[in-house]
């Protein structure tokens, strides 16, 4: 007769410990696929990166899974959004401190084209005094947001997997992971063109006296 299975056998199948602190654009692998986005559009104030105010929304597109290419063209629509107080996603007040509840997309937009997201580099998350490791947020990008007023936002994304720890053990009920995150970006340089004046004072080059 066949053994009966052992509490080995019945316990979970184990994944290689990866270690923690993985880049956001590492792929994972994992066949996750997100139907809903965080959404953060960042304006920072200065030169330091920690300091900036910030937007957050929640959009849920329902049962249809949410690719790369669909986050992106989504993107457009979320920053146009907030711009003009729009109610496509749900505004979330608490910011960061609104904890992610779902399987989802996270997407930062920085609200200034004259700043721009380091690039492989925009988002790490700092362990330590009580905060998490990064062992979930994966398969990131870096791309451009082309805003209706011409503006080309810097923007990144990845995927939260929500996994509780390196092993890829699904989070507990009501389990909470508190976490830090350092954003990275620069100021680019580069100088938007000046709007045309409109006002009636651009009269045109000199024009020789009239013969």
């Amino acid at each position: 007769m066949p053994k009966a299975p052992t509490d080995r056998a019945r316990e979970p199948r184990r994944i290689m410990n990866r270690g923690p602190n993985l880049s956001i654009y590492d792929s994972s692998n994992y066949n996750t696929e997100p139907r809903c986005i965080y959404f953060y559009y960042l304006m920072p104030r200065g030169g330091n990166t920690d300091n900036y105010d910030v937007a957050a929304y929640y959009f849920d597109n329902g049962p249809p899974a949410i690719s790369l290419r669909d986050l992106k063209q989504r993107a457009v629509k979320l920053v146009e959004n907030h711009r003009t107080g729009g109610n496509m996603a749900e505004y979330l007040p608490r910011g960061f401190d609104e904890p992610w509840r779902r399987r989802s997309w996270l997407l930062g937009v920085l609200g200034d084209p004259d700043y721009a997201f380091d690039r492989r580099g925009a988002l790490t998350f700092v362990p330590g005094g009580g905060y998490a490791s990064n062992l979930a947020f994966l398969d990131g990008d870096d791309f451009r947001v082309a805003a209706s007023n011409d503006d080309r936002l810097s923007a990144f994304c990845c995927i939260n997997h929500m996994y509780a720890n390196e092993h890829r053990d699904d989070l507990l009920e009501e389990q909470v992971q508190p976490f830090c995150l350092k954003f990275h970006w620069s100021k680019t340089g580069f100088q938007r063109p000046r709007p045309p004046d409109t006002g009636g004072t651009n009269m045109g080059p000199p024009v020789p006296p009239p013969v």
